[in-house]
């Protein structure tokens, strides 16, 4: 089963296991929109496993609750597709059908691919949860894979993954996955790492493992003066969720430490290196966006065209949010959708990157 080197790879602790199949009727239910979609799972699924389920209880990671999503659990599933079935399509209705966050890999003969797609309230309907982008990896083969696909697998680990809360957890897979795609382009894959946009990269530069942010401590004469910044320990901890929000890749703090002293608190954030030959970046897609368009233009024209530039990348599956609407963090969904000569481009150009 082209599978059980990716199941294999998560490192699933004993007691997350579910191994259940997962009726049709379920996914008719809720996730077959249209009789064209209910032929498409009665036709190409032969069997769909839930094999595992993450939870606070079985996993020690806490869940995770804001105005726009609810994470108590993150569900792994295998879907077993039959010969003239439409993969990616199937992938997308499972994910819609499945009220959890799914680590989903898709098997077909000796190839599968992974995916995942965070998932938010419904503006519509009230308690139902919505698709936000669906995060595909090209097929390939677990039992054989090529290096970066092996670098990929190895990543893959729950106990490697970011442990905050379920949310930080299910975006490490979406991070990996995204490392795996970029792979294509600069040859080899990087995993993911965590850190503040630039002293995580000044940290890379100087060769050291971390760097710190420091609030209470004059910066002149090293005196400590006290910070009352965020003073409620949830807003606090709360910094490390915009702060992946906006980089790229997706970084955060390592910690955040308090001290109490005599002359007042102390505020200290850890902050790992950047991943090596990969510059951490802040909200770059609409700054480049925005210095592409004519000035003749209002702010608010501006905005509203790179809206419906986003719009139509997202519709043709060639991008994706994985962030949040207030909170976007744009990503490439899959190299295989760039026309060749793009991707021909890309790889010229990359070693000129700044």
């Amino acid at each position: 089963m082209s599978a059980e080197p990716i199941i294999a790879a998560l490192a699933l602790p004993p007691e997350t296991r579910v191994e259940q199949r997962v009726p049709k009727k379920l996914l008719l239910e809720n996730g077959a929109p249209t009789a064209g979609d209910k032929r498409k799972i009665q036709d190409g699924i032969e069997e769909l496993l839930w094999v595992a389920a993450l939870k606070p209880v079985n996993i020690g990671v806490p869940p995770y609750r804001d105005d726009e999503r609810e994470y108590l659990e993150v569900a792994v599933l295998v879907l077993t597709l039959r010969p003239a079935a439409k993969g990616p399509r199937l992938a997308e209705l499972i994910h819609r059908a499945i009220p959890y966050p799914v680590f989903l890999v898709a098997t077909l003969g000796a190839t599968a691919s992974v995916s995942v797609a965070h998932k938010r309230w419904s503006q519509a309907e009230q308690e139902r949860m919505v698709v936000d982008a669906v995060v595909t990896s090209t097929p390939f083969s677990p039992t054989a894979p090529a290096q970066d696909e092996a670098a990929f697998l190895a990543s893959l680990a729950v106990a490697q993954l970011p442990r905050r809360d379920l949310f930080a957890l299910y975006q490490g897979w979406h991070d990996r996955l995204a490392a795996l795609d970029a792979a294509q382009i600069k040859g080899s894959f990087v995993p993911p790492g965590s850190g503040e946009r630039a002293l995580a990269n000044e940290a890379n530069l100087r060769n050291l493992e971390r760097g710190w942010l420091v609030f209470g401590v004059n910066n002149s004469t090293r005196r400590v003066v006290g910070s009352d910044y965020r003073l409620d320990l949830q807003r606090l901890h709360g910094l490390k969720h915009q702060i992946a929000q906006g980089t790229e890749p997706s970084i955060t703090f390592r910690e955040i430490h308090e001290f109490p002293h005599a002359d007042g608190r102390v505020v200290l954030f850890e902050i790992p290196a950047a991943p090596l030959g990969i510059p951490v970046a802040w909200n770059t897609h609409y700054k480049l966006l925005l210095s592409k368009l004519p000035e003749v233009l209002t702010p608010a024209q501006k905005a509203n065209k790179i809206r419906n530039l986003l719009t139509k990348l997202r519709l043709k599956n060639v991008m994706g949010n994985r962030g949040t609407r207030s909170h976007p963090a744009w990503a490439l969904l899959n190299v295989s959708n760039l026309a060749k000569p793009a991707l021909g481009l890309a790889k010229k150009t990359y070693g000129h990157k700044i």
